[in-house]
C-alpha cells in the first residue's frame, strides 16, 4: 500500500504544477487577444484554486484504475501519461477559444452542422502557430516534471501531505458548486474563475443525457400570460390566433397611392452600443446621423444570442425550432413578409456577401418564396473574394452594395422588398482599403481621447473597430445609391442588428441581445425616439398591420406570430414577455415588464437596459414558469409540425 500512495503521489504533485502551468498559458493567451482589464490577475489566480480541485477530483475518481493497476505501476503510469496528454491537448484548445470569446465553450459546440463549423474555424483569420505552441509547451511540462518527479523519491511526510492536498481540495469541490451556483459563470470577470474544460463537459453531458427530452405539455393560462393581446382559438395549433394587431407606423407616415418598397437591412455585429459615441469615439456616424431622421427604437431586443435567429424572426416573427427557425427541414407551414407579400404584387430578393447555406439562409428563404437570392457563390468574378487560406469568406459590404445596387436595376418595376444581409463586421474582420480606414480610426481616438486606458483599448480592438467604420460607409452608399432609383420617395427602410459584436468584450450580460432598430423613409412626417422594449419579433406583424391600413393589402384572418405591434411608448416599459434563444440552442434569457433572466439568475433592467443583480425568488419563479410554458409552446409546434395549418397557409399563400 506504502508503493502505491507513493506512486499515486506522483500524479498529485504533477497536477498541481500542470494547473498552474495551464493557469499561466491561459493568463498569457488572454493578453493575446485583449488588454490586461480589472480582475483579470485576481481571478486568473482564485481560477487556478478552482483548477485544483477539478484536477484533485479527477485524481480521486481515478484512484481505484491505479488501485487496480499498482502491481503494473509502468503501464498504470504510461496509462495516466496518455490521458494526461489528451486532457491537456484539449484543456489549451478550449483555452485558446476562451482567450479569443471571453465566454467559455459549452453545447453550442455540438449543435453546429460540420459544414458551418469547419467554415467559421477555417475562416476565423486567427492564427493555429501560438495555440500549437500551447499544446506543446504543456504537454512538455508534463513529460518533464513526470520525469523529474519519478527520479526524486517523496518523504514519508511529503506523501502524506500532498494525499491530504488532494483530499482537502476534492471536499472543496461542494463549496465551489455552491459558489458558482451564485455567480453568472459567463460575465467577466467571473467566466475565468471556470475550469474551461469541466465546464464543457458539464454543458455537453448535460445536452447529450438531457437535451432530447423535450417537454411539449402546454399550459393555457400560462400561453395567455406569455401572449396577453392574443385570441387563440386551435388547440391542435397552439400559436395560431386572430390577427389583431395594431397599426402604430400610420401617424407618422405621409399617405401614398402606390405600395411602398421595402428595404430590410441587417447589419452584423450592430449593438445599439455602437450608436452615437462609443467610449467617447463615433464609430457609426452616417447609421448615427440616419437615426436622427427615423422612428428609433433605442431598447430592441435581438431573439438570440448568434446570427442563427435574426431571419426567421425579423421576417417571420417565427418560434425557435430546436437549433433555430432556419434549421427546420421539414415542410414547415410559415407565414413571412415575404410568401404573404408575394401574393399582392411584391418581388423578394436576398443579398448576401457569403455563402448562402450559412446559417441555411438560403434554404429557408426559399421555402418562403424569396424570388431571387445573391450570395457569394453567385457574384461575377470581378468581385474580390475575401480568402483566409484556402476558406473563401465571402465578399465585403462596399462590394456587396455595389452588387445589390447592380441588381436591383435589373429586377421588375413592381413593388420590391428587398434584404440585405452585411458581413465585414463579422470574423475574420478583412476589408478593402484597410489602411485608409485604420487612419481614420486613429485620427479619431488621437482627437477624442486622452485617457491612456481607452486610448488602449481602440489600440487593441483596432482591427473590430475599423471594419464598423468601413460598414458604416458602406450604409451610406447604399442609401446614396438607393435615392437614385426610381420610387425612393416611396421606399421604407428597416435597419437593424442580428446581435452585438462579441470580439470586443461585452458591456454587461445582456448586452449581446441589445440592438438598435431604425425605421427610416422620405415618408415619415417627424423622427422619433422610443424607450420602450421591443424585439426583433414585432417587426414583421407591425410592417404588415401598416401596410393593411395605409395600402389596403389584407393580413391573414389568423397567423402563428410571436410578436406583437411594436411599442411607440417614448418611456421605458415592457408590454409582453420577450423570450431568447442562446448560443446553446436553449430558451434563456427572458425579460418581463423591468426584469430578466439570464444564465438562470435575475436581475433588474433600467432605462438602458443595463441589468443589475437582485434577489426576488418570487419574480424568478414566475419567469421561469412562463420560460417552460413558452419552451413547450416551442417544442410542440415543430416536433409536430403545427404553426400553421396547411389549410390557412394555402389560403393566406396561395390564394387557394
Amino acid at each position: 500500500m506504502k508503493k502505491l500512495f507513493d506512486s499515486f503521489a506522483i500524479w498529485i504533485a504533477i497536477s498541481i504544477v500542470t494547473s498552474l502551468c495551464l493557469r499561466i498559458i491561459e493568463f498569457i493567451s488572454i493578453l493575446q487577444y485583449h488588454p490586461l482589464f480589472d480582475g483579470l490577475i485576481k481571478y486568473t489566480f482564485l481560477g487556478w484554486g478552482n483548477d485544483m480541485i477539478i484536477w484533485s477530483l479527477l485524481l480521486f475518481l481515478l484512484f481505484p484504475v491505479y488501485w487496480l493497476l499498482h502491481k503494473f505501476t509502468k503501464i498504470a503510469n504510461l496509462l495516466f501519461l496518455i490521458l494526461f496528454s489528451f486532457l491537456i491537448i484539449i484543456h489549451v484548445l478550449l483555452l485558446q477559444y476562451y482567450a479569443y470569446m471571453l465566454t467559455p465553450l459549452s453545447e453550442f459546440f455540438w449543435v453546429y452542422f460540420p459544414k458551418e463549423l469547419i467554415f467559421t474555424v477555417g475562416s476565423s483569420n486567427v492564427s493555429y502557430i501560438f495555440p500549437v505552441i500551447c499544446c506543446i509547451v504543456g504537454l512538455f511540462i508534463l513529460f518533464l516534471f513526470y520525469y523529474f518527479f519519478l527520479k526524486i523519491r517523496f518523504q514519508k511526510n511529503m506523501v502524506y501531505f500532498l494525499l491530504c492536498v488532494n483530499l482537502m481540495f476534492t471536499i472543496g469541490y461542494g463549496y465551489a458548486y455552491h459558489y458558482f451556483s451564485k455567480v453568472d459563470e459567463k460575465q467577466i470577470p467571473y467566466s475565468i474563475l471556470k475550469n474551461k474544460s469541466q465546464y464543457f463537459c458539464k454543458k455537453s453531458l448535460k445536452y447529450f443525457l438531457i437535451g432530447t427530452q423535450k417537454d411539449t405539455v402546454i399550459n393555457e393560462e400560462g400561453r395567455a400570460k406569455l401572449f396577453p393581446h392574443k385570441i387563440f382559438f386551435d388547440k391542435e395549433y397552439p400559436l395560431l390566433s386572430l390577427t389583431n394587431y395594431e397599426d402604430v407606423l400610420s401617424p407618422y407616415f405621409q399617405a401614398a397611392g402606390s405600395n411602398p418598397n421595402i428595404v430590410v437591412i441587417i447589419v452584423e455585429g450592430l449593438g445599439e452600443r455602437f450608436m452615437g459615441k462609443y467610449r467617447g469615439v463615433e464609430l457609426m456616424p452616417f447609421l448615427s446621423g440616419l437615426s436622427e431622421k427615423s422612428l428609433y427604437w433605442k431598447n430592441c431586443i435581438a431573439s438570440s444570442e448568434r446570427s442563427f435567429g435574426a431571419l426567421p424572426s425579423i421576417l417571420a416573427s417565427a418560434p425557435y425550432g430546436e437549433k433555430g427557425f432556419a434549421f427546420l427541414y421539414q415542410d414547415t407551414t410559415s407565414l413571412s413578409l415575404m410568401n404573404l407579400l408575394s401574393s399582392h404584387g411584391y418581388f423578394s430578393a436576398f443579398f448576401y456577401g457569403q455563402p448562402d447555406w450559412f446559417h441555411d439562409s438560403g434554404p429557408y428563404l426559399r421555402r418562403n418564396s424569396t424570388n431571387r437570392i445573391e450570395h457569394a457563390y453567385t457574384f461575377p468574378e470581378k468581385y474580390p473574394k475575401i480568402m483566409v487560406g484556402d476558406y473563401f469568406w465571402g465578399l465585403n459590404d462596399k462590394d456587396l452594395v455595389t452588387r445589390t445596387l447592380e441588381v436591383i436595376d435589373s429586377l421588375p418595376q413592381s413593388s420590391r422588398i428587398d434584404i440585405i444581409y452585411t458581413g465585414s463586421t463579422h470574423s475574420p474582420f478583412i476589408i478593402s482599403q484597410s489602411e485608409l480606414y485604420a487612419n481614420r480610426l486613429k485620427h479619431l481616438v488621437a482627437g477624442n481621447l486622452s485617457d491612456s486606458k481607452d486610448i488602449s483599448f481602440f489600440t487593441q480592438y483596432k482591427s473590430y473597430f475599423e471594419t464598423l467604420l468601413f460598414a458604416d460607409d458602406a450604409l451610406q452608399n447604399l442609401f446614396a445609391g438607393y435615392e437614385q432609383r426610381p420610387n425612393y420617395e416611396n421606399t421604407i427602410f428597416i435597419i437593424t442588428g442580428d446581435h452585438t459584436m462579441s470580439e470586443i468584450p461585452i458591456e454587461n450580460v445582456f448586452d449581446q441581445y441589445h440592438v438598435p432598430l431604425l425605421i427610416y423613409s422620405p415618408r415619415l412626417i417627424k423622427p422619433e425616439v422610443f424607450l420602450s422594449v421591443n424585439s426583433h419579433l414585432d417587426i414583421a406583424p407591425t410592417l404588415l398591420a401598416f401596410l393593411q391600413t395605409q395600402h389596403n393589402i389584407p393580413l391573414p384572418k389568423s397567423n402563428a406570430f410571436i410578436g406583437k405591434s411594436l411599442d411607440t411608448c417614448r418611456s421605458f416599459r415592457c408590454l409582453q414577455p420577450i423570450l431568447m434563444m442562446n448560443g446553446e440552442r436553449e430558451i434563456e434569457p427572458i425579460v418581463y415588464d423591468k426584469y430578466l433572466i439570464i444564465n438562470n439568475l435575475l436581475y433588474e433592467l433600467d432605462k438602458q437596459l443595463t441589468p443589475t443583480a437582485i434577489s426576488n425568488e418570487e419574480v424568478k419563479k414566475y419567469m421561469q414558469s412562463l420560460a417552460k410554458n413558452f419552451t413547450a409552446l416551442n417544442n410542440y409546434t415543430w416536433m409536430n409540425n403545427r404553426l400553421v395549418a396547411v389549410e390557412v397557409y394555402r389560403q393566406e399563400v396561395k390564394g387557394y
